[in-house]
């Protein structure tokens, strides 16, 4: 049977920061279709000036974005410490730029941990 690993105080930070960002994520995406919807009832009510389809649709298009962004940063969270690769903690570092900005922290601190986590088993 194979051991679980220990998570590390990396992983919690950048979990902490994955549930922050999820809880903002979804009160914003419910406030923005709120707004939506109500625009969207002015339209139908024929009050002029205000949009119509196309920000539903934007909206929808944001919302499968940020679901990918936090769908890629929570598995790249779980495997951060996965055969001290440097994939993982590289991919949490792009994601920073693409989504949440925090994300960079467990990032960094993730690389610089694997990689030193190599250079010990290398000198072994």
């Amino acid at each position: 049977m194979r051991e679980r690993q220990q998570t590390s105080i990396i992983q919690i930070t950048g979990f902490i920061i994955w549930w922050i960002s999820t809880l903002v994520i979804v009160i914003g995406g419910w406030l923005a279709f709120m707004d939506v919807s109500m625009r969207q009832a002015n339209v139908m009510n024929a009050v002029p000036g205000v949009a119509g389809k196309d920000d539903l649709t934007f909206l929808i298009s944001i919302a499968f974005i940020l679901i990918f962004v936090q769908a890629a940063s929570y598995l790249a969270l779980k495997h951060l410490h996965a055969g001290s690769s440097i994939i993982w903690p590289v991919l949490l570092i792009l994601l920073s730029f693409t989504g949440n900005v925090f994300y960079i922290i467990p990032g960094l601190s993730g690389l610089i941990f694997n990689i030193t986590e190599r250079r010990s088993e290398k000198a072994f």
